[in-house]
């Protein structure tokens, strides 16, 4: 079965909204909001997520581990 990377990068959004992680949480909803294509919000969710391990030296590292988790399997489907 294949991965809903849109439904895991929200969960993965509400679980950075309640840690405290709020203006992730809205970059990961604008990104896939304001993409026009799928290739589009792939590449977008890609950056946030390399963005949000180089920037939050803070992140628990739950949510280090599903953000890296998430973007390496979109990182794969995009090359």
């Amino acid at each position: 079965m294949a991965r809903d990377y849109y439904a895991d990068s929200r969960a993965l959004g509400v679980d950075l909204w309640e840690a405290g992680f709020k203006d992730w949480a809205d970059r990961i909803d604008a990104v896939i909001e304001g993409g026009s294509t799928s290739s589009e919000i792939l590449m977008g969710l890609r950056w946030t997520l390399t963005q949000l391990d180089a920037e939050e030296q803070d992140l628990p590292q739950s949510l280090r581990l599903r953000a890296e988790s998430l973007r390496n399997e979109i990182d794969a489907v995009l090359s």
